[in-house]
């Protein structure tokens, strides 16, 4: 799932078209108001899948521009449940164009999928995300452990790999990108009849796939069971005002995007050897 060198735009284009959906000037946040725009949502209430057309919010521009900017501590926790379950800034961060995004950040959209689906189905699980390390092996031997009628079932499954029609083809750069947005939208249904009305390469869909990086990020960050989520959009509106000029802010990010993307290149290559 990659997409041709030539449909690459460049970051600086990107972080223009960014920066021109934003509605409202960063003055409006200049009072401390969050950035969250709702409490989290009350059990009866159907929880929505991430938006896949459309504008990018003012908030989550704001929300992403911070994230991306690669400020702060590495190794902070940005995302964590009340069963502790968490994920560290350094992974979060390569949510941003063009890099390659960490298995944590994936491990960490399917604990929010599993408890919305919980809410939705209210209680009824039909459906369940598990860890990327899972294997089936290991899954049967934990159900074998809690004395599971279906242990040996599983473990005798034949997996069926799904291929969606969406994705990309020459890199894998946006592939978790299209994974997260299968995860989200799948519904037991054959992969060949999903359609998520989502622009096919052809049709030019790289600045589509920035802005699906930047909702899936703010929608981890912000998402009610992130016991960090008060403090991640105050973090975010003192960004905004120590850097209101539009340049200098697009100029920053551009640099830190470029510095991660060399660091992660290395670390592959080194890993490889």
């Amino acid at each position: 799932m990659m997409y041709h060198p030539q449909t690459h735009i460049p970051l600086r284009s990107i972080l223009g078209v960014l920066q021109k959906e934003k509605e409202k000037q960063v003055e409006k946040r200049a009072k401390g108001l969050s950035l969250l725009e709702s409490e989290p949502k009350p059990k009866d209430k159907e929880v929505k899948k991430t938006a896949i057309k459309g504008k990018a919010t003012t908030d989550e521009v704001m929300m992403t521009e911070y994230l991306f900017s690669m400020e702060g501590e590495e190794l902070d926790f940005v995302f964590e449940t009340k069963d502790r379950a968490a994920t560290i800034r350094d992974y979060m961060q390569t949510l941003a164009p063009q890099l390659k995004v960490e298995s944590n950040v994936i491990d960490t959209f399917s604990l929010i999928l599993n408890h919305e689906h919980k809410m939705n189905s209210k209680g009824k699980i039909t459906k369940y995300f598990f860890h990327t390390t899972m294997i089936k092996n290991l899954f049967s031997m934990h159900l074998e452990k809690v004395k599971h009628l279906r242990a040996k079932d599983v473990l005798n499954k034949k997996p069926t790999i799904i291929r969606p029609k969406c994705g990309t083809t020459e890199n894998d750069t946006d592939c978790d990108i299209f994974l997260m947005m299968h995860m989200e939208h799948y519904n037991r249904e054959t992969a060949k009849n999903w359609n998520l009305e989502f622009p096919t390469e052809k049709q030019g869909n790289t600045l589509d796939i920035i802005k699906m990086r930047v909702r899936l990020a703010t929608k981890i960050l912000s998402h009610e069971i992130n016991i960090h989520r008060e403090k991640i959009s105050t973090e975010a509106q003192e960004f905004a005002r120590r850097n209101t000029d539009k340049e200098s802010r697009k100029k920053m990010i551009k640099e830190a995007i470029k510095t991660k993307k060399e660091k992660q290149g290395s670390e592959r290559v080194q890993s490889a050897i």
